[in-house]
């Protein structure tokens, strides 16, 4: 560049360089967070849509089946695949609402260690 050191730090002490640099480094780093934010919520509400289809066909066709069965005739998909289909989409939703996907009810005197058994337990 042509210039001494020490005229280039005098520069970058003047007009504060290094605090500049760092500035703009947390400025792009909540830009790329706001961002991912916004991919992270488009991605939620897809993935809500999906489960609410989900449960839409799983709670339709389940009516169809149980139409069928009163009528005596087949039905093209088994309950039990039904009940799948509901089960995993209402998981689905409750996931990507940030719900947990099972509770546990603590009653009485509980250790840690029965707390441990007991979730292993189902």
């Amino acid at each position: 560049m042509g210039k001494s050191g020490t005229l280039i730090e005098g520069w970058c002490s003047k007009h504060g360089w290094v605090k500049r640099v760092a500035e703009w480094e947390q400025a792009l780093d909540a830009a790329r967070r706001k961002a991912e934010f916004a991919e992270v919520a488009k991605m939620q509400a897809r993935h809500i849509q999906i489960a609410m289809n989900a449960q839409g066909l799983a709670i339709t066709e389940l009516q169809k089946a149980i139409k069928a069965a009163q009528d005596s005739k087949k039905s093209t998909i088994s309950t039990a695949d039904l009940l799948k289909l509901l089960d995993q989409g209402v998981k689905l939703e409750r996931l990507n609402r940030g719900e947990p996907e099972t509770t546990m009810e603590l009653t009485g005197r509980m250790t840690f260690a029965d707390l441990i058994r007991k979730a292993k337990a189902g």
